[in-house]
């Protein structure tokens, strides 16, 4: 089954972690132009305190014609990807973490989905939430947590 997605899951923005933010904006000038969207225009300027970060703190990017600022108009996807692939770059040096791990999010220390995954078209197309993003779980969380996650999901069978 085909379904068109429009990235709606980049429509809302998203939290960047502070120290992500600094990694971002080492790109700023390239950014700048390949967005022509100022780097002050990126972000909303109001820091969050939030302990789940690992920086403790993040902001919020702003939104521009119904996406995140970083959203990639000319094709799909994001910006700060496509730029990593085409240096020869990780995503993950400048991707936020975020968006690597969505439609997972957390609070408080505990992992979620995301409140509006029925909202997307993509829902319940492929695999599952979790098989779908099980490497960024192993990057971001670790083996250990990786595993956890494996064991309680196969305990549910």
């Amino acid at each position: 089954m085909e379904y068109d997605c429009k990235d709606c899951c980049c429509a809302h923005g998203c939290s960047v972690d502070i120290a992500e933010i600094d990694r971002i904006m080492s790109y700023k000038d390239e950014l700048e132009k390949r967005l022509g969207i100022s780097s002050s225009k990126w972000f909303t300027g109001k820091i969050i305190a939030d302990a789940d970060y690992p920086s403790k703190y993040y902001m919020r990017t702003r939104t521009y014609h119904g996406f995140c600022v970083f959203h990639n108009n000319n094709v799909r996807g994001c910006l700060l990807h496509t730029m990593a692939l085409e240096k020869g770059l990780d995503p993950h040096l400048i991707k936020p973490m975020v968006c690597f791990l969505f439609p997972i999010t957390w609070d408080k220390d505990y992992l979620l989905i995301a409140d509006f995954l029925d909202e997307l078209p993509c829902k319940q197309n492929g695999d599952s939430v979790i098989d779908s993003i099980m490497p960024e779980i192993r990057y971001y969380l670790g083996e250990e947590m990786a595993t956890e996650i494996e064991n309680l999901k196969n305990s549910r069978k």
